[in-house]
């Protein structure tokens, strides 16, 4: 299993699947999906895209500790891995791993020992302050 992002072609034969086994267009792939692929190396050429389930998911964790030095997220008293390409969403939005924060409720995904995919469910919100410049000084 590997969490890196990869330039492949897509052509008429690719076979690309959802999670049923179903036959799907390659833009229904969402970008949170885990996904088996077999592709040739040299050419690039995707052979065969399939969505899988996840190994294990964590649903509505308030409790997780992610330490991004280490790239190490613990959920539930489990350690687990991840890459500088793990998905992190926030409604169905991409965002950057800095942007969550200790008090949000997350989902959390993965395969094995590696995080793919982290989610959002309910944040923290945000605060934005307007004319801020009557706090200067």
């Amino acid at each position: 299993l590997e969490d890196r992002q990869m330039d492949l072609y897509y052509t008429g034969t690719s076979d690309i699947r959802d999670r049923y086994g179903a036959v799907i267009a390659g833009v229904q792939v969402d970008e949170a999906s885990i996904v088996r692929v077999s592709y040739d190396a040299d050419s690039g050429i995707l052979y065969s895209l399939n969505q899988v389930e996840p190994d294990w998911s964590y649903e509505r964790q308030s409790s997780v500790v992610i330490n991004p030095e280490k790239e190490m997220l613990t959920v539930a008293g489990n350690n687990y891995r991840f890459g500088k390409n793990v998905v992190v969403r926030s409604e169905g939005e991409k965002i950057e791993l800095s942007k969550l924060a200790s008090v949000d409720e997350l989902t959390v995904r993965g395969m094995g020992d590696r995080v793919f995919v982290i989610e959002r469910v309910s944040g923290h919100g945000t605060l934005r302050l307007m004319n801020a410049d009557a706090f200067a000084g």
